[in-house]
């Protein structure tokens, strides 16, 4: 991870930035970041919309089955 400090008021603050590992040439790149600076890799993005069909899909699935034992 990398370490930064930031100053708030009179204080520093320590800072961690999240990273992600390039799978072309294993250098840690931010989380944030669409393609690696080093090697050029461009990280394919996971889309939010696949995370709520999977979680409307599970709850459909949910609600068939305990709907079969309710009824």
């Amino acid at each position: 991870m990398c370490e930064l400090w930031e100053k708030r008021g009179k204080y520093f603050t320590f800072l961690r930035m999240k990273k992600k590992e390039c799978p072309a040439c294993a250098m840690e790149v931010d989380e944030k970041s669409s393609a690696c600076p080093i090697c050029g890799y461009e990280f394919t993005s996971t889309g939010g919309s696949r995370k709520w069909i999977a979680v409307f899909l599970l709850v459909l699935i949910a609600l068939y089955f305990f709907g079969r034992f309710i009824f």
